[in-house]
């Protein structure tokens, strides 16, 4: 009975190491299974990565297009203001040159105006005392008779 029992035993052991066996390499095999799709979500995930970097370099490529062609846009404009403005002070300093001009010939005129205006008032007060002259020396004396009372 004993051998019986020994024989059950090592039969029971053996099961049971055949089961532990199979458990085992079912771990193992899970194991594997588990590290591949770990290693391809991994790798899946490296190669979203690369493609959002590869994205992301282009939109800065193209950011930084951008950015320089609106510096250069605003340093055409900022040029064109700065001529703007400068054909605007000129026009400023050839219009004050003009009005300048024209004050300056308007005080020529008047002046000659002043000029012409004394010259005849200088030549009305001769012909004034011209004519004074001339009827006092042509005016004969008028003497006044007494009548004679005797």
């Amino acid at each position: 009975m004993d051998l019986l029992y020994q024989q059950e035993a090592t039969r029971m052991w053996e099961r049971r190491e055949a089961e532990w066996e199979k458990e085992r390499q079912a771990r193992e095999s899970l194991m594997k299974e588990v590290l591949r799709e770990r290693a391809r979500q991994i790798e899946n995930h490296l190669e979203v990565n690369k493609t959002l970097q590869q994205e992301a370099a282009l939109r800065h490529r193209e950011l930084s297009r951008e950015v320089e062609k609106a510096k250069e846009e605003e340093r055409a404009r900022a040029v064109e203001r700065e001529r703007k403005r400068e054909r605007q002070y000129h026009q400023l300093k050839e219009q004050e040159a003009e009005k300048e001009g024209c004050r300056q010939r308007q005080r020529v005129l008047e002046e000659q105006e002043e000029a012409a205006e004394e010259a005849r008032e200088e030549e009305e007060a001769r012909r004034l005392a011209y004519e004074r002259k001339k009827s006092q020396v042509y005016q004969p004396k008028v003497f006044q008779r007494k009548a004679y009372v005797p």
